[in-house]
């Protein structure tokens, strides 16, 4: 006895003896049932044989398209690339016939984020609706500002005074070539006994800002 495909249990008058394929013998000049099963149904069938003595014959059964359930994949918006299993199966709204069991689900769409799932078919007669909301990829970032240059500034003041940028200590007056990012900055004038005074002061890429004070 032989299957396509093989392995498939075989049953001759109602008694198990083994996996296609095989060799058996039975009386001869009397009528046996053979039975053939497989255990996902991708061959099965019955069938009566009478040999006659010292006759040999093959039996053989071929098995047909294993049984399907129907898959329907849907996704908002529509238009995804599915691959079942890893294997492209088509856009949605997609309808796929499968083998029962387990199967991974992928939905992909230019410009979302790709979402997968997991269903399972219990049975050939299964019928099973995937549904995805696809969540669209955040924007890119805004580029980084481009640097705008460096420019000097020399400063003075009367009297002296410590300077300051924000929390950075530029040194006591008079400074020269203190090396500043082009734009407009505030600087801070410290001198003891004196209130403290803020001074705007513009850089420009490139070239030197000259600077003179009275506290």
């Amino acid at each position: 006895m032989s299957t396509d495909p093989p392995g498939a249990e075989v049953r001759v008058d109602g008694v198990v003896v083994g996996l296609s394929p095989l060799v058996h013998e039975v009386d001869a000049e009397r009528a046996h049932v053979v039975e053939v099963s497989a255990a996902d149904d991708s061959v099965s069938g019955r069938r009566e044989v009478v040999l006659a003595a010292d006759e040999i014959r093959e039996v053989r059964f071929e098995g047909g398209a294993p049984p399907r359930g129907r898959l329907r994949v849907l996704s908002s918006p529509g238009g995804a690339t599915v691959r079942i299993d890893g294997a492209l199966a088509g856009t949605t709204p997609l309808e796929a016939y499968v083998a029962p069991g387990r199967h991974e689900v992928r939905a992909s769409l230019d410009g979302f984020e790709d979402a997968e799932d997991e269903v399972e078919l219990s049975g050939p007669e299964e019928t099973a609706v995937l549904s995805f909301a696809l969540t669209a990829e955040p924007r890119d970032r805004a580029p980084p500002e481009r640097p705008r240059g460096a420019g000097v500034l020399m400063i003075s003041t009367t009297p002296w005074s410590e300077v300051y940028l924000g929390g950075r200590h530029l040194g006591t007056t008079p400074l020269a070539n203190v090396r500043l990012p082009a734009g407009r900055h505030v600087l801070s004038l410290r001198h003891p006994g004196r209130p403290a005074r803020r001074h705007p002061v513009s850089i420009r890429a490139g070239r030197t800002t000259r600077v003179r004070l009275a506290l």
